[in-house]
């Protein structure tokens, strides 16, 4: 079942560490392109993710949506795609994924995150 982002606050810092902000926005997830931001916010307890720009290469992708894909490192989920990019580079990643894109991971991390 598809999830939507709903943004309620955005703020910039100027450079400056985001933290205060993101403990008092109560944030749920904070991304951001600079990873020593997204390290800091982890250190404090904050679900961070770092965004990276898509590649040079790149298909046609709707104005309207924003899509995320997260990275669980094998904690939360299978590396088995992340075996196969390192193997075989990304274009076979990406046709193990679209051939795939329907199947369940086959692990899962029984915990809830709040």
């Amino acid at each position: 079942m598809p999830f939507s982002l709903s943004f309620e606050r955005f703020c910039m810092t100027g450079g400056n560490s985001p933290i205060g902000y993101l403990k008092a926005y109560h944030t749920n997830l904070y991304l951001s392109a600079d990873p020593m931001k997204v390290r800091e916010a982890l250190e404090e307890g904050i679900a961070a993710a770092t965004m990276f720009n898509p590649p040079e290469k790149r298909t046609e992708v709707s104005e309207t949506q924003l899509r995320v894909a997260f990275d669980g490192d094998a904690v939360l989920f299978s590396d088995e795609s992340e075996r196969i990019f390192k193997a075989h580079g990304l274009d076979k990643f990406f046709e193990h994924e679209k051939a795939h894109e329907n199947t369940l991971l086959d692990h899962v991390c029984p915990c809830i995150i709040p």
